[in-house]
């Protein structure tokens, strides 16, 4: 608990550091943007070397490489997750090759783009560069402190960067900028499928307000415009469907996409929802407390339909988030953009923050602890994933002096990032493990994960690694498999087939 307040301390000061800094600077669009990258990057650094950040990106990794290597989606390799994020790692395996550290530098350089658009929004919509730096920069710091909420580079950061874009597109209120947005929402859809709400949330009360300025009465052309977002929304998965039709998979692609979402979902909690709310909040205290001192201040800094297009937008994200019954950190990352551009508002010019919260805010005093304060967060952040041993690199390079060429491997529920480091191929189609290990999720796939297991065992893979006490593929293997070596501290057995 002291340490989270610690970090809680510590990344406020580092935040209100660079807001300061960024105050300095000149205003100019391109030196903006250049920032943002630079300042994702850096917060992100320490991040880019460990071997797995988080599983689905591990998933990602393999699946994308595989992809690239001429395997088909859905039948030689399978995830419950649309396409799109995958297309978008097959692409990195294509340009960056094995390398994981530019990968997740180009998803910092991704994030401070986002970041930048967060910023061209709220100049859009309240015409104040202070504000707009700030929410840009509350958006780094909301994707950069926290493995799973942030730092492991999850679906949620790739399809942001579309509706953020999408989101801008609609602020323009253009005959085309509403198919432009739309096809933007519809992208972020083939990365994952609960960019619909924001979609439909957003349209629907641009389209409302638009009918209630006109009396409710629309002509022909303002109607045609939100028919046009919606044509353009359905191009990148009629796209996507139409391409799986004409190949051979299409029964799987099927499945994945009109069946399984509504398998897939866990029985819904409220009070763990609600629990799940609560800890997002007290993670971000800093911000939260901004948050709600910039939406309940006396000083109205948003138009009466810009706060009422902001609450649609945030109810139409956690229904997203109830939805699938899991309350997975990662899912809050779709939240942060419209909490992002309110909690800007704190840095107003118009918003008198009392003698106490200015003194602090201000730059006479606080900016030589605040630099300090910015380089005890990098150290804290390199020490903790770059200094400490990289336990899945550990086991591949064990497994890299000591397995040849032809044997195989069957990393069974141990991190399976392991394939991806010894570019070898997983032994089973499932490459996340929890599709196999997880009863919920082998059942919503139509699997016998058990069964499965079973098969992969039979084929007699040389090595076998667990993590942990994995009793039932211990059981498979105790006949045919010696023990080869233990890493007791991370938990390891390695297993290798009798001669």
């Amino acid at each position: 608990m002291v340490g989270l307040f610690f970090i809680q301390l510590v990344d406020t000061l580092n935040f209100i550091f660079l807001y300061q800094i960024f105050s300095m600077i000149p205003k100019k669009k391109p030196i903006v943007f250049l920032l943002l990258i630079i300042t994702s990057v850096i917060l992100r650094f320490y991040s880019f070397f460990p071997a797995v950040m988080d599983h689905d990106e591990s998933t990602y990794l393999i699946i994308g490489r595989d992809l690239a290597q001429g395997k088909q989606m859905y039948t030689d390799v399978m995830d419950t997750k649309p396409v799109g994020i995958f297309l978008i790692y097959s692409f990195f395996h294509y340009i960056f090759g094995y390398s994981i550290f530019l990968t997740r530098l180009f998803v910092a350089v991704m994030i401070g783009a986002t970041a930048h658009l967060i910023y061209l929004a709220s100049i859009k919509l309240i015409n104040e560069k202070s504000p707009a730096f700030a929410a840009a920069i509350i958006y780094l710091f909301y994707t950069s402190i926290w493995t799973k909420f942030g730092v492991g580079p999850n679906a949620e950061l790739f399809f942001n960067l579309t509706t953020i874009s999408g989101f801008f597109f609609f602020l323009k209120h253009k005959k085309w900028s509403y198919s432009a947005a739309g096809l933007l929402f519809g992208i972020g859809f083939m990365i994952k499928y609960l960019v619909l709400f924001d979609f439909i949330f957003l349209s629907a009360f641009f389209l409302i307000r638009e009918l209630s300025l006109n009396k409710w009465r629309i002509g022909k052309t303002s109607f045609l415009k939100y028919v046009f977002a919606g044509i353009g929304f359905s191009i990148p998965f009629l796209a996507t469907n139409l391409y799986f039709y004409l190949g051979s998979n299409f029964e799987a692609f099927k499945y994945i996409t009109y069946e399984l979402p509504s398998k897939y979902g866990q029985g819904h909690n409220n009070m763990k929802y609600l629990l799940f709310l609560l800890d997002f909040l007290v993670r971000f205290l800093p911000i939260s407390i901004m948050l709600f001192y910039a939406l309940f201040s006396k000083v109205k800094m948003l138009k009466k339909w810009q706060l009422q297009m902001f609450l649609f937008w945030i109810v139409g994200i956690l229904i997203a988030m109830y939805l699938p019954g899991k309350n997975f950190g990662h899912y809050s990352i779709q939240l942060m953009i419209p909490l992002s551009l309110i909690t800007g508002l704190y840095f107003h010019p118009n918003l008198n923050k009392g003698r106490v919260l200015q003194l602090i805010t201000g730059k006479k005093y606080g900016i030589y602890f605040l630099l300090a304060s910015f380089l005890i967060v990098q150290i804290s952040g390199i020490s903790s994933k770059i200094m400490n041993n990289d336990k899945p690199r550990q086991v591949a390079e064990y497994l890299n002096k000591n397995k040849k060429s032809d044997e195989t491997l069957y990393l069974s529920n141990y991190k399976h990032i392991v394939y991806y480091l010894l570019r070898t191929d997983s032994p089973t189609k499932y490459v996340h493990p929890t599709l196999l290990s997880n009863p919920s999720h082998a059942k919503a796939i139509g699997i016998d994960g058990k069964q499965e297991i079973r098969n992969i065992i039979e084929n007699n893979p040389t090595w076998v690694v667990m993590y942990d006490f994995n009793n039932y593929v211990k059981e498979l293997i105790k006949n045919d498999y010696n023990i080869d070596t233990v890493f007791s501290e991370s938990k390891v057995e390695i297993y290798k087939i009798s001669d």
